[in-house]
């Protein structure tokens, strides 16, 4: 088991300690992924990362998830990112450097209306992950580029 307390305090809902614990027990992270949860692994630690455009990608991939997850149905939902969703272990803990704050401001920018993420650190055997939680919506969401999509199971 995990220390599942966040760099600011705050505690991680269960859904997540549950999904992480059975990766660490050798599940994929994409099994544990539902509605609400979603597993990314930051592009610039990828075994493919060419170290060109990974700020792009990660930005791309971060406010289509965000968009998706904040239409969805099922409330409160939760990104975590430095996890590789198709290796199983301790392995797809492939961490990240991204700083919360930085990944705050992309979505809040970057999504119409303006989405208010919460983004906290999380160390897990010593792997640093950043969790970012998406408020349920109160209205519909869409990329500043106009898409607007909505998660519907995993």
């Amino acid at each position: 088991m995990f220390d599942p307390t966040c760099h600011s305090g705050r505690v991680l809902p269960p859904e997540i300690t549950d999904a992480i614990s059975e990766i660490l027990a050798g599940s994929t992270a994409s099994a544990q992924e539902s509605e609400t949860l979603d597993f990314k692994e930051d592009p610039s630690r990828s075994l493919k990362a060419d170290g060109r455009g990974n700020d792009a990608k990660l930005v791309e991939f971060l406010l289509d998830e965000c968009v998706c997850l904040a239409n969805g149905d099922a409330g409160d939902a939760h990104v975590v990112l430095g996890v590789a969703d198709k290796v199983p272990g301790r392995e797809a803990l492939t961490g990240t450097d991204r700083d919360p704050e930085w990944l705050v401001d992309k979505v809040f920018h970057n999504i119409r209306p303006s989405l208010r993420v919460e983004a906290d650190t999380i160390n897990v055997e010593g792997a640093r992950l950043v969790w970012i939680r998406i408020p349920a919506a109160l209205t519909v969401y869409e990329r500043t580029k106009g898409q607007a999509t909505r998660r519907v199971g995993t």
